[in-house]
C-alpha cells in the first residue's frame, strides 16, 4: 500500500511536469529514480505480451491474466499512470494563470528544480570518456537550438494567430473540425509524447510548437467542467482528446523501444545524451524573458540574458532556490536512507527483467 501511494506520487509530479512547456516528464522520472524501469515496464506492453491473454488458457485465464500483469509491471505502471492523469486533470486549470501571471516564479522554480536534478543521472553513469562527453555536448547544443527557434519566433507566430483569429469564426471552426486537423493532432501527440519520454525535451514544448498545447488545454478543461456539472461533453472536445490520446498511446509504444535498445546496448553514451538534454533545457526555462503584448496576451520570446534587479527577480530567485532544495532534500533523504541510486537502479532491473 506504502509503495502505490509512493509511486501515485511519482506520476502526479511526472504530470505536473509534463504540462509545464519546458520542463520534460522523462526529467522528472530521472530524479524520481524511476526512468529506467518505467522504459522497461512500457517497453515490455507487446504484441506477444497481448497475445499472453487472449484464449486458449493451457492453465486458465486466471493464470495467463496474473502472469501478464507480472510481466508488464502493472502494479508499478498502473498507479504511476492514474498519478499522471490525475495530475494533468486536476492542474490544467491552474497551469494558464500560473504561466501568464506568474510566468517568471513558476519558471524560476523549475530551473532550479532541474539545475540541482543534474546529480541524478550523472550518479548514473559508470564511465564518462570522449564518447560520454561527445553525446552532452552534441544533446545539450540541440536542445539549445529547438528552444531558441521556438522562441525567436514566439512573437511573430502569435501575431499571426492573432490575425488568423479575427477571420471569420466559421473557416477557423470548418478547420479544427477537419479530417486532416485531428490527424494533424494525433501526428502531434504522437511525436510530443516521445519528447516527454527524453529528460529535457518537453512534449508541452512540442505541441506549442505544433499549436496544439492550449487547444488541448481548452478541451481538457471543457470536458471536466461538463462531467462537473452533468453535462454531456461537446462532440469535438471527445473527438480532438481521443485522437489525440490514440496519436500518444502509438507513440510512446514506439519509441520507448528504441530507448531501451540504447539503454542496454550502449548505455553510457545514452545516459550522458540524457543528461545534455537536461543542461540543454536550462535556457528553454530560463525564466526572465523579452516579452511584447500582442492583442489581450503577453508573449515571451528570447531570454533576456541580464534581467532587471526589482521585486520580480528576488520572487524569482527565491523560487529557483525553493526548486533546487526540494531536489537536494530528496537526494539527502535518499542517503539518510541509505539508498544508493545506481544499485536501486539495478535491482530493480533484475527484478522486472
Amino acid at each position: 500500500m506504502k509503495e502505490t501511494c509512493v509511486n501515485l506520487f511519482r506520476g502526479f509530479c511526472i504530470g505536473l511536469a509534463n504540462i509545464i512547456p519546458g520542463v520534460s516528464g522523462g526529467t522528472m522520472a530521472l530524479i524520481l529514480g524511476i526512468y529506467q524501469r518505467l522504459l522497461e515496464a512500457v517497453g515490455k506492453i507487446n504484441l506477444e505480451a497481448i497475445k499472453s491473454i487472449v484464449p486458449p488458457y493451457p492453465d486458465g485465464f486466471s493464470d495467463a491474466l496474473k502472469n501478464f500483469l507480472k510481466k508488464i509491471d502493472f502494479y508499478f505502471l498502473c498507479p504511476i499512470g492514474i498519478g499522471v492523469v490525475a495530475s494533468v486533470v486536476l492542474l490544467a486549470a491552474l497551469i494558464k494563470p500560473l504561466l501568464t501571471e506568474h510566468h517568471d516564479p513558476t519558471y524560476g522554480f523549475f530551473w532550479g528544480l532541474i539545475l540541482a536534478s543534474i546529480i541524478v543521472p550523472v550518479r548514473l553513469l559508470t564511465k564518462f570518456k570522449g564518447t560520454e562527453l561527445t553525446a552532452l555536448i552534441v544533446a545539450s547544443i540541440l536542445t539549445v537550438y529547438l528552444c531558441y527557434g521556438m522562441s525567436s519566433t514566439a512573437i511573430e507566430k502569435e501575431t499571426r494567430k492573432l490575425e488568423l483569429k479575427q477571420q471569420t469564426t466559421e473557416s477557423i471552426a470548418g478547420e479544427i473540425r477537419s479530417p486532416i486537423h485531428y490527424l494533424y493532432v494525433a501526428m502531434s501527440g504522437a511525436i510530443a509524447i516521445s519528447a516527454m519520454v527524453l529528460p529535457g525535451i518537453s512534449g508541452s514544448f512540442m505541441l506549442l510548437l505544433f499549436n496544439v498545447y492550449f487547444e488541448m488545454l481548452d478541451a481538457i478543461n471543457s470536458i471536466r467542467t461538463a462531467i462537473s456539472n452533468g453535462e454531456m461533453p461537446q462532440a469535438h472536445d471527445l473527438i480532438f482528446m481521443t485522437v489525440f490520446c490514440i496519436g500518444m498511446g502509438i507513440g510512446l509504444l514506439s519509441f520507448v523501444r528504441l530507448m531501451n535498445f540504447l539503454m542496454k546496448r550502449c548505455y553510457n553514451p545514452t545516459m550522458a545524451f540524457l543528461i545534455g538534454l537536461m543542461i540543454g533545457s536550462l535556457y528553454g526555462i530560463y525564466p526572465f524573458r523579452i516579452s511584447e503584448q500582442v492583442g489581450d496576451k503577453l508573449v515571451y520570446g528570447l531570454p533576456a540574458l541580464v534581467p532587471t534587479i526589482d521585486k520580480n527577480f528576488a520572487l524569482t530567485a527565491v523560487a529557483a532556490l525553493a526548486g533546487a532544495i526540494v531536489i537536494i532534500g530528496f537526494i539527502m533523504y535518499e542517503k539518510r536512507k541509505g539508498i544508493d541510486v545506481q544499485k536501486e537502479s539495478a535491482k530493480t532491473d533484475s527484478d522486472i527483467i
